[in-house]
């Protein structure tokens, strides 16, 4: 029996050879026990190599089930680790009702947005006129870019840890489970990784961390049988 997503994976390859430079294309393979960039070409506009973990907004679709209601998304915003913008699509690839993979493509605009700039200059207009506005995405769906599991970890953590910068031993236990919590319901652990990842941040074990999670999923289970 073929694997769907071998052939994806030459799709990915073909397509970054037949577009340009600024067109990265990135497939997700979200089977157990992959759960990460399978293939990419034109890896250098994300920064991105084989093996980086699912973004944001990966973690996203597959916790909300965005993906069983559309075939795909089209041009919303993503932004790289250095903050550049890329304009992003992605199409959802299914087998019945599973999720096998994401096919993404990002476009780095710069290329075009200096362009555009060259030839408003010959008109005396600049590209931040009125009359030469872009037209504005989507702000439904943002995601962010990064080959390093911590930082994924480190923008899912709450806004107060990061903003107050909130060192890990000065946490209670209570602010810890609270903080695991947030995590797993982003989606956080589907990542490989993730748990190692996450106990180091809260500067404890793997252990402490899978302990928080049972203790999270009895909390959950008994307030549905109290329903």
């Amino acid at each position: 029996m073929s694997d769907i997503m071998k052939h994806y994976e030459v799709l990915t390859n073909f397509l970054g050879n037949v577009l340009s430079d600024n067109y990265e294309i990135a497939l997700l393979d979200l089977r157990e026990g992959k759960r990460c960039i399978t293939a990419i070409a034109n890896g250098q506009n994300s920064g991105r190599t084989v093996g980086a973990p699912l973004t944001d907004l990966a973690l996203k679709i597959i916790k909300e089930g965005i993906w069983k209601k559309e075939p795909y998304l089209l041009n919303y915003s993503g932004l790289t680790k250095d903050k550049r913008p890329l304009i992003s699509s992605t199409f959802f690839i299914k087998e019945g009702q599973e999720l096998l993979g994401m096919l993404c493509l990002n476009v780095d605009t710069q290329i075009y947005q200096q362009l555009c700039q060259s030839i408003l200059k010959l008109g005396g207009l600049s590209i931040d006129s009125p009359s030469s506005k872009f037209i504005d995405l989507p702000v439904e769906h943002t995601e962010t870019f990064t080959n390093d599991i911590g930082d994924i970890i480190a923008s899912a953590m709450p806004d107060y840890i990061m903003e107050n910068r909130i060192p890990a031993d000065r946490l209670t236990q209570d602010e810890k489970i609270s903080i695991v919590k947030q995590l797993n319901e982003k989606g956080v652990f589907m990542i490989k990784g993730a748990v190692s990842e996450a106990a180091l941040k809260l500067n404890c074990s793997d252990a402490t961390i899978y302990r928080y999670l049972s203790k999270i999923s009895k909390q959950e289970q008994k307030k549905l049988i109290d329903i």
